[in-house]
């Protein structure tokens, strides 16, 4: 999946330095970029860019974006990171951050989905 954080931003340098500025104010924090699948048909966050605690978990996560999108409980959601690999249960925000980082510039970057496409990227 492209995001269209990366494409509003092409400069990667720009990028890493943004982010390399977050990490230096809030070492605490994990930098998030978290956009919509483009093919899904959940509406638009109001925003994209995120600070969470190190240990915040993917499910506490997962209820903070579903309540910023407000759709109902019985609605499927689901959380990708760079666009592939589900977020689950009890691990660790920071421990999804050392594992799934966007190597280039630094930032965690998820998608959230109203069903899974398993397959395309």
């Amino acid at each position: 999946m492209e995001f269209k954080y990366k494409s509003e931003n092409p400069d990667v340098n720009k990028r890493k330095t943004e982010c390399d500025q977050i990490l230096n104010r809030f070492p605490e924090k994990i930098p998030i970029i978290c956009e919509r699948d483009p093919k899904s048909n959940i509406k638009e966050i109001d925003k994209t860019k995120y600070l969470v605690p190190q240990d915040l978990t993917a499910s506490q996560f997962n209820f903070m974006i579903r309540k910023r999108i407000e759709i109902p409980k019985e609605q499927a959601f689901f959380l990708l990171v760079n666009g592939k690999k589900q977020m689950t249960g009890d691990e660790s925000m920071s421990d999804i951050y050392k594992k799934e980082k966007d190597p280039e510039d630094g930032f965690l970057y998820i998608c959230y989905a109203s069903e899974l496409t398993w397959g395309n990227n």
